[in-house]
């Protein structure tokens, strides 16, 4: 949910075509964004030069809140437009007006930071797992958990490679194993947990 749209009169709009980079690793965060339209990654790239996806943004999603207001407050990963795309762009004293003038607005972003905190958790702890069986396991069940479905929809093997920062030789060759296994099934589009798991 885009808590902002109706408060966009006190963003920046500006548009990226696709595959552009909006702000570079290292950046200082100076703003806070939403992107309105299009789809958005935050990636990196791993000390042996693999490319490491940290968050994929689509719209209505807000990035640069959890470093807005930190003393460290530099992107940890490049943030690029996938797709041709729309960002709203708020600077700190001007969100801070905002919403210390709309109590309630306040309370919609605050939600939105936990959810966000939650989301890095999940990541963290994905990223703690021992095996690739067990980071997929984990983020299906997670997924599960979230739409309340055995059936989980994929958009593409080389975005759930990337997100769970695997190979994707490599999972490929462990959704085989855990199918034999009866731990799921798959197709193109969905992976789905099996009761008898």
């Amino acid at each position: 949910m885009n808590v902002f749209k109706n408060h966009l009169s006190f963003f920046t709009i500006k548009k990226y075509k696709a595959k552009s980079v909006i702000f570079t690793e290292g950046t200082e965060c100076k703003c806070l964004g939403v992107v309105l339209k299009g789809e958005v990654e935050i990636s990196t790239t791993t000390f042996l030069q693999k490319e490491f996806s940290i968050k994929i943004l689509t719209p209505d999603a807000i990035f640069g809140e959890n470093l807005l207001f930190s003393d460290g407050g530099f992107y940890l990963g490049h943030v690029i437009s996938k797709t041709d795309s729309e960002i709203a762009l708020i600077g700190k004293a001007d969100l801070l007006k905002l919403l210390s003038n709309n109590p309630a607005l306040l309370e919609d972003y605050l939600r939105e930071l936990s959810e966000s905190h939650l989301q890095l958790q999940q990541k963290i702890k994905i990223l703690s797992q021992k095996s690739v069986a067990e980071k997929i396991m984990f983020h299906l069940g997670e997924c599960s958990k979230k739409i309340h479905s055995l059936r989980i929809p994929v958009k593409s093997k080389e975005r759930l490679a990337a997100y769970l920062n695997i190979p994707r030789p490599s999972l490929s060759r462990e959704l085989i194993s855990l199918k034999n296994q009866g731990m799921i099934d798959y197709d193109r589009h969905f992976i789905t947990i099996l009761k008898n798991q």
